[in-house]
């Protein structure tokens, strides 16, 4: 079952007041681990983050060179359908490139010196 935003957010209100897990998922009629898995959302994210950057360069390419094909794929699909997606797509990538690689803006950055 999907939860909307808004469910999620109940989710970790309640848990802010110090609702337990199984008292949240008995108030909202939720399955335990449903509730468990919202809550975690993060951790989870920053876990994968962290084993991918363990792993060997060698095995990040031959997992994205399996992969690659389909996301190609998903990607076409994806600008078929949605003539805004390439726009969506550049300016995800600039503002991920901002929060993630560098302290400075990309202008900076791509210009050099600007004196």
């Amino acid at each position: 079952m999907k939860l909307t935003k808004k469910q999620i957010n109940r989710i970790k209100g309640l848990r802010e007041e110090g609702l337990k897990v199984s008292e949240i998922a008995e108030k909202l009629d939720l399955n335990y681990s449903t509730v468990h898995y919202h809550l975690n959302s993060e951790k989870r994210k920053q876990d994968t983050r962290r084993y991918w950057n363990k792993l060997p360069k060698e095995k990040q390419r031959q997992i994205r060179k399996r992969y690659n094909p389909y996301q190609k794929e998903y990607q076409r699909n994806k600008y078929q359908k949605d003539k805004n997606f390439r726009k969506k797509k550049i300016e995800y990538s600039k503002k991920y490139y901002q929060e993630h690689r560098s302290s400075k803006p990309i202008e900076e950055v791509k210009g050099g010196n600007n004196k």
